[in-house]
């Protein structure tokens, strides 16, 4: 990888720009229909909790709910994960599939687990191992959504996709953060000064409804970008080597 961390982000911003461009309703919809689900099984906790919180049976329904709702959702994160993996490398990608992965829950849960607790315990020791160890392993996630592997397998794949690489992925993620503040101080200093100000209503709720708009098109075009990043780590990973030595000395930054 001998591109700049500044040159990868314009590149991956670039191409998820593209993607969004080439999918938007279907992306959209996908996004929407998530919304829902999670809507509605936060809705139906948030009333049971308030009219029901002194009654025992009602306390074990409610969770229940909370229960099939965390399952659902988590069904729903990896199908949708799968769904802008496909759509990143221009392959079909069904709404089915946003429920049709069923058997990954389990291992993803324990991956995420296991990388929270390795992260947690790396910054309570030090702070740099836990940074360290999210950054070695932080694909590992998206491996086991993936592919039909072992929990141990998906970690290996992941530090070997970012040994060497951990600070170049950091500075990518560190540019895509900023830009997520920049969007979101900009809409919010505007908003802000709309409200001190007490302009026209019309203007307050037009501005309003543009920045909700601007919103519903970030969000899945941010996870586009994450996609794509690490998308470009796969691809990477997939390129032979023919020279370990010029490709090790090309390397920007070290893990």
């Amino acid at each position: 990888m001998n591109t700049s961390v500044l040159e990868s982000y314009k590149t991956v911003v670039s191409e998820a720009w593209q993607t969004f461009k080439r999918n938007p309703l279907f992306i959209l919809r996908v996004y929407i229909i998530v919304f829902v689900i999670s809507a509605i099984f936060n809705f139906i906790t948030e009333k049971m909790s308030m009219y029901n919180e002194h009654v025992l049976a009602s306390s074990m329904i409610q969770v229940i709910v909370s229960i099939v709702g965390a399952y659902v959702n988590l069904l729903v994160s990896i199908g949708l994960t799968l769904i802008l993996i496909h759509l990143v490398r221009k392959d079909r990608a069904e709404i089915k599939e946003l429920f049709t992965h069923s058997k990954k829950i389990l291992k993803t849960i324990a991956v995420m687990l296991l990388l929270l607790a390795g992260t947690l315990i790396g910054l309570v020791l030090a702070i740099v191992p836990g940074v360290i160890f999210y950054l070695t392993f932080h694909f590992a996630v998206y491996r086991i959504i993936e592919r039909e592997i072992s929990i141990k397998q998906a970690f290996k794949e992941s530090r070997d996709m970012l040994t060497g690489k951990r600070w170049y992925l950091l500075g990518i993620y560190f540019l895509i953060g900023l830009t997520c503040l920049i969007f979101v101080g900009i809409w919010t200093g505007i908003l802000f000064t709309l409200f001190t100000f007490s302009v026209n209503m019309v203007v307050l709720i037009t501005v309003s409804i543009l920045a909700l708009c601007s919103m519903i098109v970030v969000i899945p075009y941010m996870h586009l970008v994450c996609v794509h990043v690490y998308d470009m780590f796969v691809q990477q990973k997939k390129t032979p080597v023919t020279n370990p030595q010029m490709v090790a000395d090309s390397l920007p930054l070290a893990g």
